[in-house]
């Protein structure tokens, strides 16, 4: 096919460097997304992302400092994909312009922003050529994004109007990658038929269809790195559009696999687990000392997966990620909780006190101390949609339930 190109769309990464959650197979994470990338744009193709790379609301000063380090991670990773174009957007200033002009230069300066007037000042081009595309990108944050850079905002309309005019006097086919939703998107298409191809943000997993308005396709590959869109050009249109799951089928690509790693050592040595801020709450008994009065509801745990929770996460290299950590032991947020295996062993793991609370008063005197029943909400803290997707708490709960578990005594402090 020496007419057709092969183009590869990602984006929206939303921090997310890895498969994260309970559910089976997981998917994503830009190991696998390196893989795909790799297979489907081949030598002579296009890749593109379209921004996104942080979380929109980081939490706190631990956030903001893991972001910074996903940022250049990520950045890092996309150079060693050979990115083509990378759009610029909102989440992508709370990293702070020197983080900024370090993802354009580790992207090979391929990052770009149609938002921004061009100046002596001014890194960001407004728009990249590549073989018979022009390719720019836009944000609804152009004023925060000049605020940040001290540059001067393009307004939306006029941006995107500005990439027409620019293709079509150098005789390019327009690509606009676009960091807000389908329905602005869709007004671009109408105001600007001359677009080829739209890009815009949502959240979930890609469409199955595109949105096409005229000769206009619009795509998105959903958020959190778990879905890539495949199309082909062939010199007039875009067509053939299909949308591919990064599932364990695509294997770990060995150079972004280390870069991911390294991503994972900075984080350990950023200390960003002591840094998290902590709650004064009542003390921990561990999971032991609940064994002696609910020996049969701890056997139901130990053999659990909350049993061996945190070995799930040193296999992985991430027991030192603050993102993931919550989820894993028990008492983060407490000032009295986990700190590491070492020097709080009988917090690891996601105990009995990870969903009862702290028990060390109920175990000395459990006639005087009752622990508070509990109820769905307790799972849900961790269980969210975005780690669990197919969680459902009348399938799950069997799997470790001890409500009906015999008690020594009067059943007294009952799970």
């Amino acid at each position: 096919r020496p007419s057709t190109i092969d183009v590869v769309v990602g984006g929206d990464t939303q921090g997310y460097l890895a498969p994260c959650g309970c559910t089976s197979p997981m998917t994503g994470g830009i190991r696998r997304l390196a893989t795909a990338v790799a297979q489907y744009r081949g030598t002579g193709g296009l890749f593109l992302e379209n921004g996104g790379l942080l979380e929109e609301n980081p939490r706190g000063l631990v956030g903001l400092r893991q972001g910074v380090l996903k940022a250049l991670a990520l950045a890092d990773a996309f150079r060693a994909m050979r990115v083509d174009a990378v759009n610029i957007g909102q989440e992508e200033l709370t990293a702070g312009p020197g983080t900024l002009t370090q993802i354009e230069e580790l992207t090979d300066r391929a990052t770009i922003s149609t938002s921004l007037e061009p100046s002596a000042t001014n890194r960001l081009p407004q728009w990249l050529a590549h073989g018979p595309f022009l390719i720019g990108g836009v944000t609804p944050a152009a004023v925060n994004l000049a605020a940040i850079t001290g540059e001067t905002a393009v307004p939306l309309k006029a941006a995107v109007h500005r990439l027409a005019e620019e293709a079509l006097k150098r005789r390019l086919t327009p690509i606009l990658m676009f960091r807000g939703a389908a329905p602005q998107a869709e007004a671009f298409a109408r105001d600007e038929p001359g677009l080829a191809l739209i890009v815009y943000q949502s959240a979930g997993t890609a469409p199955l269809a595109p949105i096409v308005i005229g000769h206009t396709m619009l795509v998105t590959p959903g958020d959190q790195t778990k879905n890539l869109v495949r199309l082909e050009f062939d010199g007039t249109a875009f067509s053939n559009y299909r949308t591919v799951t990064l599932t364990p089928n695509y294997p770990d690509e060995p150079k972004v696999s280390k870069i991911y790693r390294s991503y994972q050592a900075q984080v350990g040595l950023a200390h960003l687990i002591e840094l998290l801020p902590r709650t004064k709450t009542a003390a921990f008994a561990g999971s032991a000392a609940c064994a002696s009065c609910h020996g049969a509801a701890f056997k139901i745990w130990h053999a659990s997966a909350h049993s061996h929770a945190l070995a799930d996460l040193e296999r992985q290299g991430s027991e030192r990620d603050p993102e993931c950590l919550g989820c894993h032991v028990t008492g983060l947020a407490s000032t009295v909780g986990f700190r590491s295996r070492l020097q709080t062993r009988k917090l690891a793991d996601v105990s009995c006190e990870a969903c009862h609370g702290p028990a060390l008063a109920h175990a000395r005197a459990p006639k005087s101390y009752r622990l508070p029943k509990l109820a769905e909400k307790s799972c849900l803290g961790c269980h969210t949609p975005n780690n669990s997707p197919n969680f459902a708490f009348s399938m799950f709960w069997p799997k470790v339930s001890h409500r009906l578990t015999p008690l020594r005594g009067d059943n007294l402090g009952k799970p």
